[in-house]
């Protein structure tokens, strides 16, 4: 949801501590989101046959047993369990859907004494509408099923939050076999491999933004760290945190700060660009307006991120610093190249754009300059390039031209 910075929780092994999967923790909104979403549905899903909601149960139940070995030991790493409480968990939780299953096709009325001669009465079963449902860890996915499936059963929708240690097997297993979707391993769905946080985070953003998005946290807001560690998620991280054009906290607007153990953090939290700060201020809202696909405009930001980042021909020479790779961006901002330079920074390129949070302040000024100055700027800019990228600055700049000689679209 816009304006909400979701976080990430860590998932071990508590044997071994070994990291299973990263899921998200929802936050109020998103509560009060999925509420809305399941009022909306539930009247339709209450007029569907008995029959019908009594079907997808029990194919619910086949998916589950089917799916047996597999889900059994991703009980018995998330939860600690042994073999047997695992599989006995598969057995009443298939159990529980076929149980509810049946009840769904029971009669939901009841004909009760009269107190008055000639007068019938009758009670008649309706649901409630929507269901929450909050499940433990020790016994996961019998226990969240239990109330799930029989509130299905009866017409209900059902907003469910499992135990936060348990998400996987006492939610996330659930809502993909009622879903019909169990048909490939659970270990391609939640890989602890960079892919996992990386494919939540970069949800719906164009490719060429993946690669400004970190397989782990880079830097970190240090109020919000200690909010988490407070609230007792202290493995959580926040999306922000892996969002290599960010340079302010989305929850609370503080500045991010490079984690020190990073490779490329500099090594005075000062950047040498500061005075750049409100231009790359608006370098940031330019490139998050475009992710979220609310900006109107000539270009991609993201694109004109990237291209600052590659190689000038010809070099500038320099007497005082010996600079191997000159950028674009040192073209717009002074200083950079041989900042980079200066303190033995690995290159950034078009493929590697994520530099320190010192450093970026550099590139997110660069890009609302590029936005501000037009075409001229670019056209300068693009005869110090060669190849594809001399293309994609012609490109970007006929873009600009284009949108500027229309007439402003009013919201």
């Amino acid at each position: 949801m816009a304006g909400n910075d979701a976080l990430l929780l860590e998932i071990a092994d508590p044997a071994t501590d070994a990291i299973l999967a990263s899921v998200g923790l929802a936050g109020p909104a998103d509560v009060a989101a999925a509420a809305s979403a399941a009022r909306a549905v539930q009247p339709a899903w209450a007029a569907r046959l008995p029959a019908e909601r009594a079907a997808m149960l029990n194919k619910a139940a086949d998916i589950l047993e089917r799916n047996a070995e597999e889900l059994i030991g991703w009980i018995m790493r998330e939860s600690g369990s042994i073999q047997p409480k695992a599989g006995i968990e598969i057995e009443h939780g298939a159990g529980f859907l076929r149980h509810a299953a049946a009840a769904a096709i029971e009669p939901n009325g009841l004909m009760l004494p009269s107190m008055d001669i000639g007068r019938r009465n009758f009670a008649r079963r309706v649901p409630h509408g929507v269901v929450g449902v909050i499940s433990p860890f020790n016994f996961p996915l019998v226990l969240s099923i239990r109330a799930i499936a029989a509130a299905l059963a009866t017409g209900n929708t059902v907003v469910h939050k499992p135990d936060p240690r348990t998400s996987i097997s006492g939610g996330i297993i659930i809502a993909r076999i009622l879903m019909m979707r169990l048909r490939r391993p659970l270990a391609r769905l939640f890989r602890t491999q960079s892919s996992a946080i990386l494919a939540m985070t970069a949800s719906g953003f164009p490719k060429s933004a993946a690669r400004l998005v970190a397989p782990h946290a880079i830097q970190r807001c240090t109020a919000c760290a200690e909010q988490n560690r407070g609230q007792g998620a202290t493995t959580a991280v926040q999306r922000s945190w892996t969002q290599g054009w960010r340079i302010t906290c989305p929850v609370c607007g503080l500045r991010q700060q490079d984690i020190r153990d990073a490779a490329s953090a500099l090594i005075s939290p000062l950047s040498p660009f500061e005075g750049l700060w409100k231009d790359a201020l608006h370098g940031e809202r330019l490139i998050e307006h475009a992710l979220r696909g609310s900006a109107a405009g000539w270009a991609s930001r993201i694109d004109i991120v990237r291209l600052l980042l590659v190689r000038r021909c010809p070099k500038p020479f320099n007497h005082e610093v010996s600079i191997d790779h000159s950028t674009i961006l040192g073209a717009v901002v002074q200083g950079f190249d041989e900042c980079v330079a200066e303190q033995g920074f690995p290159r950034s390129t078009i493929a590697r754009p994520i530099l320190p949070v010192g450093l970026r302040i550099a590139l997110l000024a660069g890009t609302s300059i590029i936005h501000q100055e037009g075409p001229k700027l670019v056209s300068e800019l693009q005869h110090q390039t060669l190849g594809a990228h001399y293309a994609r600055f012609a490109s970007i700049g006929a873009g600009m031209s284009v949108a500027r000689s229309s007439p402003p679209q009013l919201n």
